[in-house]
């Protein structure tokens, strides 16, 4: 089947934890939620309801389930982030201020946390319950095409627009652990479940 609903270009899409649920973001600043199995938009999101509770904020560039499936987040093009409630609509937290948009957003494995990059070429790391910064990355590469914390929740790791990827010590503050820089784009990546290995995928059609 396809999904047909907005109007500019989508952004991101994102499945929920359990495999029932797409979301999709994009340039109409709308939020959709897609039934995987059938699908349809689900009633409880439809656009109008999308319209009415994100009108205060231009195109969604990126957005990432909780690892419950309980809260969305959204990286807004105005300088903005924000954490949802999936079964209610409710804005629960407006994360951090911005002086450029928020490219991107990752939920930490406990969901506690949130991080968010930004077109200032910043990574920043938040308490999702109170909005509250708990460190930042500040311009130390180019702007963040993919982010993930690891499942120990000790690193993130970023690939940028300038084809670099880099790992940071979320334990040790604002120190850099690993910097590297590959021949070709990455294109995407993951951590293993142990936390001490990665698997990097890049646009030269080569995984390492």
């Amino acid at each position: 089947y396809q999904l047909n609903g907005h109007t500019d270009i989508i952004n991101d899409l994102e499945v929920s934890p359990d495999g029932k649920i797409l979301t999709s973001c994009s340039n109409d600043w709308y939020v959709f939620f897609w039934d995987i199995k059938t699908g349809n938009m689900i009633k409880n999101f439809e656009p109008n309801t999308g319209r009415q509770l994100l009108n205060n904020y231009k195109e969604i560039n990126s957005i990432a389930f909780s690892p419950d499936g309980s809260k969305i987040a959204c990286a807004h093009g105005n300088y903005a982030a924000t954490v949802w409630d999936v079964n209610t609509g409710e804005k629960l937290v407006d994360i951090g201020s911005f002086i450029l948009p928020v490219n991107t957003v990752a939920f930490s494995p406990d969901g506690e946390q949130l991080a968010t990059g930004c077109l200032d070429n910043s990574i920043s790391i938040w308490d999702v319950n109170t909005g509250a910064n708990i460190r930042t990355f500040s311009r130390q590469f180019a702007r963040q095409t993919e982010m993930k914390i690891s499942p120990d929740q000790r690193y993130i790791a970023a690939a940028t627009s300038n084809s670099e990827f880099k790992l940071f010590d979320l334990n040790d503050r604002m120190k850099l652990r690993q910097n590297s820089s590959f021949e070709g784009k990455v294109a995407s990546f993951d951590f293993l479940n142990d936390s001490k290995q990665m698997v990097i995928a890049y646009n030269d059609n080569t995984s390492r």
